[in-house]
């Protein structure tokens, strides 16, 4: 009966667990590889963007002690909307190095009457970093979470209340006028270079490192936490699975907010994460 002992579809790892935090992996790599390419981000503009292991780390950091500075705790949540590019993953892991939540939000509505519920579950969101287009389709959504500048509230009525009374500020990659505690990305990054003493805290792996999103297909989408460990432990199935190495290339074209999209596999073994930051792929179910 031996032969009955080991379920035919068990795969031990081969490995053991990496018991660590993902700042730490991105550290590691800084340090031994920091001119590698960790991550290559194509357009179909034809840019093609190069970003290395200590471009990852350095940046992520500084834009770390940037929220630091601007009141952000450990156990905060931070929402973030971004494509795949460098300002998700700095602000991605500049977020987790400074002790708070990312989470990683997609809405279809431009008022985001879709994503602010999800947004106000965890009580404490204190900041929400997002792209914008060069134009006004994030106004609506912008009304309903931060008040008008005193120079704009003159033609525009006012919001009684905001919806996210705990948030803070909202930095975009593209400035916008018009509203009170609205900065840019490269604002926050600013802050970091001139505060490089602020001291980042201690993280442990079994720490939340990510609030990821169901579909939403019966309704409101639920959040789902995952550990440092948990993420990591993704990644070294996704290498085992592909016998990944450190020298292999390879290509994803989904999110980084998704899970089968999320940079775990550069994480995990440190080959080279290549994608693009137009999307090929469904971001919602109500594309379907």
């Amino acid at each position: 009966m031996d032969h009955f002992s080991v379920s035919y579809d068990q795969l031990p790892m081969t490995e053991p667990f990496m018991y660590c935090t993902i700042p730490d992996r991105i550290q590691y790599y800084a340090t031994n590889s920091p001119d590698k390419a960790a991550f290559i981000i194509h357009s179909t503009s034809g840019s093609r963007e190069v970003i290395t292991c200590e471009d990852v780390y350095q940046q992520s950091q500084t834009f770390a002690r940037g929220l630091v500075h601007l009141g952000i705790k450990k156990s905060d949540t931070i929402g973030l909307f971004f494509p795949n590019s460098k300002e998700w993953l700095v602000s991605t892991f500049g977020i987790l190095m400074a002790g708070a939540v990312p989470l990683h939000m997609s809405f279809n509505y431009n008022d985001g009457r879709d994503i602010i519920p999800v947004l106000q579950v965890p009580g404490n969101c204190k900041a929400i970093l997002m792209a914008n287009e060069k134009d006004s389709s994030i106004v609506d959504f912008l009304d309903n979470i931060l008040k008008r500048s005193k120079s704009d509230t003159e033609n525009t009525e006012l919001k009684k209340e905001r919806l996210l009374p705990s948030l803070k500020f909202v930095a975009l990659d593209n400035s916008m006028t018009g509203f009170e505690d609205c900065c840019t990305i490269s604002d926050i990054s600013s802050i970091g270079t001139k505060y490089q003493n602020i001291n980042l805290p201690f993280l442990d792996p079994d720490d939340i490192a990510a609030f990821l999103l169901t579909s939403g297909s019966t309704g409101i989408s639920k959040l789902v936490p995952k550990t440092h460990l948990q993420m990591l432990e993704m990644g070294q199935g996704f290498v085992a699975a592909y016998n990944m190495e450190p020298c292999d290339v390879y290509f994803n074209d989904r999110l980084f907010n998704w899970g089968a999209g999320y940079p775990t596999v550069f994480l995990v073994c440190g080959a080279t994460h290549v994608t693009s930051s137009d999307q090929f792929t469904l971001q919602t179910i109500s594309e379907i």
